[in-house]
């Protein structure tokens, strides 16, 4: 497992760089936000792989699940595969849609004991994001190509 945590982080780190280059393409201040998402999850990718080298981390994985082998990938990737399909379908039918499609898609990955717990907490978080960028910030979400006339 832990080699999947390594691969994991430089994924990460990988794909912040591209897009620290696209947001720099924004205009004005609005370039800020994106910049300090991708800053805290280069530093959150960092942590990860530093830890992954950890001697008691990896001494606590291996003694509990083995080493997991390329099984060990597979729901990493799931997930991976669930929030790509997310940003595509954002684009497409827009941001509520998508991310219950996402929320949805993520529901038998992560094995969800409570599922009464889990739809609350998914919609708190879409109501959250929908207060902080529409109301507060003022920042429309994408209502996808399907919708436009």
């Amino acid at each position: 497992m832990k080699w999947v945590n390594r691969i994991l982080a430089v994924v990460l780190l990988a794909g912040v760089v591209p897009l620290w280059r696209q947001a720099a393409e924004f205009p004005g201040t609005t370039a800020t936000f994106p910049k300090v998402t991708l800053a805290v999850i280069a530093l959150l990718a960092v942590i990860m792989l530093l830890v992954s080298f950890s001697r008691a981390y990896t001494t606590g994985i291996e003694g509990v699940q083995g080493s997991g082998g390329a099984l060990a990938m597979l729901r990493p990737l799931s997930v991976l595969a669930v929030a790509l399909a997310g940003v595509y379908l954002t684009s497409l039918v827009g941001f509520f849609p998508s991310m219950v499609a996402v929320g949805v898609g993520l529901y038998s990955l992560l094995g969800v004991s409570r599922p009464m717990l889990y739809a609350l907490s998914v919609t708190l978080l879409l109501v959250a994001v929908y207060v902080l960028f529409v109301q507060v910030l003022g920042v429309p979400l994408p209502s996808g190509r399907l919708w436009q006339t």
